[in-house]
């Protein structure tokens, strides 16, 4: 129950904010409009009849009847019905659950005032609480800043494992916060029959070695070599095209491949692998080419980091500039990278980390890598994890504890990418002489 110190401090609200957090909870839960709209067209009907009214009031007959009158009764009715509608929005302000309020000024978890963020709606995501939970707040002038530094705090209030807080508008008023019961809270499992992972554009691996990584993206190429197929009709239209790049070669898991032509071992022939990925990326960009479009690519690119340390500063810069352009650009024309990281540094990428939709990181990661990673979710990002654990992030749904599967069928898995591994049997026009590619 409200503690009633806690419930006299929300009482000092003006009428003003009374107003504001009333047309906000409107916005935010469709069905309270119900209410203001039956008043509106209650409204308008008097206000059609106000004149038949106006005329059998008792009082009617002592005024001489004119156009004065009329307006004059016209006006006071208008800022009668005003009124009433700025009530009722004034009431709704007021409807507080009080459901967390104490626990939040329990928490110190209050604006310079002392008031605790005021709740608009608490809604399912779908209709089971395992599925997820979606609450908005009116943040009262609490920052976002706050309320990612005290993540963990909210967690507890909510009594949910969150994985998605921001902003809900531009106006950066409302908060909306998207998270499981902890009751109901498991964490996602990276597995070859996931089909959201079919689902998403550029991802990036991060993991040391032995942390499970390489592994991992093994996985996910499991899981595009079964599902992913051209939508072309044609006869010699290719299924999915998955190439590998292994700078290093000193991982186990993907010695499978070594005699495949896509399987690009050591540093001069990871070079080699992703300019012919960049030329077909080229080709398509550059070209009208329909069906050469509808056939998925695939660039994995694992110790990426490596790479670009070994190379001399000209080359590296090449390497960069092509990643860069494909992560702006590829998944227009149905072609996705996938990079694997000891270290992820901004610097590796082009500013273009924001292109990666799904960032994975696997075994336990230090404070610094924290920060440059998910520097929103850093501070609920205390686990200690083994191989094969981490944490995901997914744009739009946000951070989740990840367990990686064991691979059972794993004899059908490398047979499945080393079928997409010969998926290749690109023609290309002669270039022209400015370099351009023939149409």
């Amino acid at each position: 129950m409200m503690n009633k110190n806690n419930q006299d401090n929300i009482k000092k609200i003006s009428i003003w904010k009374q107003t504001e957090i009333g047309i906000v909870r409107l916005w935010s839960n469709k069905g309270l409009l119900l209410l203001p709209t039956i008043y509106i067209i209650g409204a308008n009907i008097g206000w059609y009849f106000r004149r038949e009214a106006y005329r059998i009031l008792p009082f009617a007959n002592e005024f001489v009847y004119s156009d004065k009158v009329d307006m004059g009764f016209d006006f006071v009715i208008l800022v009668l019905l005003i009124l009433i509608l700025w009530w009722i929005v004034i009431k709704i302000g007021e409807l507080r659950s009080f459901r967390y309020d104490d626990d939040y000024i329990e928490q110190g978890f209050v604006n310079k005032k002392g008031i605790p963020p005021t709740e608009l709606s608490k809604k399912k995501n779908h209709n089971k609480l395992e599925d997820g939970i979606k609450w908005e707040f009116l943040a009262n002038n609490i920052k976002i800043n706050r309320w990612q530094d005290d993540i963990i705090n909210v967690e507890q209030v909510l009594d949910a494992n969150i994985n998605y807080l921001d902003y809900a508008g531009i106006t950066k008023k409302r908060i909306v916060i998207k998270g499981v019961p902890t009751r109901y809270y498991k964490p996602a499992v990276l597995t070859t029959t996931n089909d959201w992972l079919c689902n998403e554009k550029h991802s990036c691996f991060i993991g040391e070695t032995g942390s499970g990584k390489s592994y991992a993206m093994l996985t996910y190429a499991g899981k595009l070599a079964l599902y992913k197929k051209t939508e072309s009709s044609a006869e010699n239209s290719l299924d999915t095209l998955i190439m590998f790049i292994d700078p290093k070669g000193d991982d186990e898991n993907f010695t499978e491949f070594l005699d495949h032509r896509n399987y690009y071992l050591g540093i001069e022939r990871a070079v080699e692998g992703i300019n012919k990925f960049y030329k077909e990326f080229c080709y398509r960009r550059d070209t009208r080419d329909k069906e050469r479009k509808k056939q998925w690519c695939y660039l994995f690119v694992d110790e990426y980091s490596t790479l670009l340390n070994t190379l001399d500063k000209k080359a590296s810069d090449d390497i960069k500039n092509k990643m860069s352009n494909m992560l702006s650009m590829a998944r227009s024309y149905n072609m996705r990278i996938c990079i694997g990281l000891q270290f992820l540094y901004s610097d590796f990428l082009d500013k273009n980390k924001g292109n990666l939709t799904t960032i994975i990181t696997l075994g336990t990661m230090d404070k610094t890598q924290l920060g440059m990673t998910f520097s929103r979710y850093k501070e609920k990002m205390t686990k200690e994890c083994g191989q094969g654990e981490g944490y995901i992030y997914r744009s739009g749904i946000g951070l989740e504890e990840l367990k990686v599967a064991k691979i059972e069928n794993m004899e059908q898995i490398t047979d499945a990418i080393k079928h997409c591994m010969k998926q290749d049997s690109w023609i290309y026009p002669e270039d022209n002489a400015d370099g351009t590619i023939s149409k």
